[in-house]
């Protein structure tokens, strides 16, 4: 097999690993339906049936929100096999290109090497487009992981009455976390890294040895072996943002360390990992702790489970941070985070503030007219204060992710 076959055997094998079918539609998000009980209904009961379906209502509105951002999980995967796809076209093209200059060679040992070279190169920007793509399949499998993490749990009633056992043959519940990715490489990968003497050193499948198969050959110049300059486009949301695996203590004053980029780059169609990360980002500009940007990020998911186009269902309320009429540019994401930012540190530096960041963000969400976040606390709904915090464990988690996803890209 020749040097230039092992290569397109190697191309058509990531195709087939990149895939090549229609990316899956976007489902649609639930309808709401507003039922309360009968305004001529009187007693403790009707009371007690008001509050019961005002509950309803909020769950049905979470689920909602899931659904919305299910969709959006699934058109970010299909922007991510999109990009892929385009990013492969120009490797293949370009080696195509490549073949026909060294092709018009003499043959000689010149020759031989400029095929190896570029043979290399090709095959490093393959993997690297692989592995650049699988790190983003992984980030929106935990964004979505993190979202169903936040729905009621299916085997339990309201009150806490256990669920009678399901039927045989009934699928598992969609909470339960997926099992572990298993690397199967097609047979057209382990063909391509089949041994050629004389001709090309063993490549093993990009699936199984990506760190071995970027390294460039020992007898390549520095030059041959750079990145393809469209691959620079495929995760810019990833490869900018890296952060340190610091557990966040209660109370604790850790640095908010990482690079997660600048906020301004946000659209109405950005991830809920992008509006994540933007908010760190901020906070982390704002000179704010580990503990206080998560706790800012926290909120930030109670509000909207970082839907940049969440609405309330009253349509009073809009945004990441769903915030009302009175903040200007609130439908623009990257402008809604500021302004969120901005009102805080103005409660934050006034005579009222708390020294807890989880009340001043509370006085400025429920009663920002208020003179103190104690006061505000005290005479407020304070369930919302229990609501913004239940979500820290996943904001937590989604900055650990981003830890792990951020090292993988940089290996």
């Amino acid at each position: 097999m020749s040097v230039e076959q092992a290569v397109d055997d190697y191309l058509d094998a990531a195709r087939d690993i990149l895939g090549t079918t229609q990316p899956p539609t976007v489902p649609g998000a639930p309808t709401r339906i507003e039922t309360l009980p009968n305004p001529d209904w009187t007693g403790n009961a009707h009371e007690a049936a008001i509050a019961a379906t005002r509950t309803l209502q909020l769950a049905r509105d979470r689920l909602q929100a899931a659904a919305a951002n299910a969709a959006g999980y699934t058109e970010s995967a299909n922007q991510i096999a999109q990009q892929a796809a385009l990013d492969l076209d120009a490797i293949t093209s370009e080696w195509a290109t490549t073949k026909n200059t060294i092709a018009a060679m003499p043959p000689g040992p010149t020759r031989d090497v400029a095929l190896l070279t570029a043979a290399q190169q090709r095959i490093a920007e393959v993997v690297t487009l692989i592995s650049a793509t699988t790190a983003r399949y992984n980030e929106e499998a935990a964004n979505l992981r993190s979202e169903m993490a936040g729905l009621p749990q299916p085997d339990t009633t309201h009150a806490g009455e256990t669920l009678p056992p399901p039927a045989p043959n009934t699928p598992p519940s969609p909470t339960a976390p997926p099992p572990p990715p298993t690397e199967m490489p097609p047979p057209a990968m382990d063909a391509a890294a089949t041994p050629m003497p004389g001709a090309l050193p063993a490549m093993a499948s990009p699936a199984r040895a990506a760190p071995a198969a970027t390294a460039p050959m020992a007898t390549a110049p520095t030059a041959a072996v750079s990145p393809l300059s469209s691959l620079g486009s495929l995760a810019p949301s990833q490869t900018n943002r890296r952060t340190a695996a610091v557990t966040p203590q209660p109370g604790g004053g850790n640095p908010l360390r990482g690079d997660f980029g600048a906020l301004g780059k946000l659209t109405p169609d950005s991830t809920p990992g992008e509006v994540f990360a933007a908010v760190l980002a901020e906070a982390k500009a704002r000179g704010y702790t580990l503990e206080e940007g998560l706790a800012c990020a926290a909120t930030m998911l109670q509000e909207s489970s970082g839907n940049p186009r969440a609405v309330s269902s009253n349509g009073l309320w809009v945004g990441p941070f769903q915030q009302d009429t009175s903040y200007p540019g609130r439908s623009d994401p990257n402008t809604a985070i500021a302004e969120f930012f901005n009102r805080l540190d103005e409660k934050r530096a006034s005579a009222g503030a708390s020294s807890d960041i989880w009340k001043n963000i509370f006085w400025l969400q429920q009663r920002p007219g208020i003179s103190t976040a104690e006061e505000a606390f005290s005479g407020g709904r304070q369930d919302y204060l229990t609501e913004i915090q239940s979500q820290l464990p996943r904001a937590t988690q989604m900055y650990r992710d981003l830890s792990v996803v951020q090292e993988r890209v940089r290996a």
